[in-house]
Order: C-alpha cells, then structure tokens, then sequence
C-alpha cells in the first residue's frame, strides 16, 4: 500500500510536495511568501522578489496561472532541497 502511495506522490508538482510535507507536521504555508522565504528569498527586499520572477518573464505574456505555477514550484524545489539538506525544517504552527 506504501508502495503506491509513494508512486502517486512522486508525480505531484514540487508545491505540492512541499505541502504535503507541511501537512504530515502540522506546518501551514499560507500565502506565496512563505514558499518563498522556505527558498531563501528575502520577502522584504522588493529587487530579490523581482530577481525571482523575473527569471520567468517569457511567461509573462501567457497565463497567470502558469507563472505563478512555474515560479512556485521553483520556489518549493529549492526549499524541498533544503529540508532534504537538513539546512531547515518544518515545524507545527500554531494559530492562537
């Protein structure tokens, strides 16, 4: 059973991953910022943002959805590299 559970996850989008990471701690990422501040992004310096999306401006002329996807899936396999990496960890929130 384990097995195909494994099959099924391995295909999933990296953001995906990253969340159902999140989830099995007991982690929430709520918004675009906090997947990108798992990926080392200063969320509070505007030129690293822009850095960030900029590296997929060819699709700034195509859907919306397929930017944000693209740019949080790069976002989610860095931060997946660093928890793999035992750079970070996940830890539970909790909402008071």
């Amino acid at each position: 059973m384990a097995r195909k559970r494994k099959l099924i996850v391995s295909i999933l989008r990296p953001r995906l991953l990253l969340k159902d990471k999140a989830l099995q701690v007991g982690c929430r990422l709520g918004s675009l910022g906090d997947i990108e501040q798992l990926a080392g992004v200063n969320i509070q310096s505007e030129e690293e943002r822009r850095k960030l999306w900029w590296q997929f401006h060819h699709l700034f002329n195509g859907p919306s959805q397929e930017l944000f996807d693209a740019v949080m899936d790069h976002c989610a396999e860095i931060a997946l590299r660093r928890i793999k990496a035992g750079e970070l960890c996940l830890v539970e929130t909790r909402y008071c």
